[in-house]
């Protein structure tokens, strides 16, 4: 045992000696493992095309315009609440 604690075990019975690793800590050191639990790999919509997605497009790693839906209404980040905006 890593405690150097001593057990004393019945010849009659079947042991298993040594440490159980945690199934969320287990290390996986290939995309395999995660392919076989059926988990497929995500791709970032900056890194796609424009058609594939509304953040795509754009050289390099650039952030682009403001990402609009297929019918140019802004998709994110604008401001919902109209009421605060006419009082000002």
């Amino acid at each position: 045992m890593p405690s150097s604690e001593v057990r004393f075990i019945s010849p009659l019975t079947m042991a298993t000696v040594g440490t159980a690793i945690p199934f969320k800590k287990r290390h996986r050191n290939k995309a395999g493992y995660s392919r076989w639990n059926n988990k497929r790999p995500s791709v970032r919509g900056v890194a796609m095309n424009p058609v594939d997605h509304p953040n795509g497009g754009g050289e390099g790693k650039s952030k682009g315009n403001h990402p609009k839906s297929r019918t140019g209404i802004l998709s994110k980040g604008y401001k919902t609440n109209r009421s605060k905006i006419k009082n000002k």
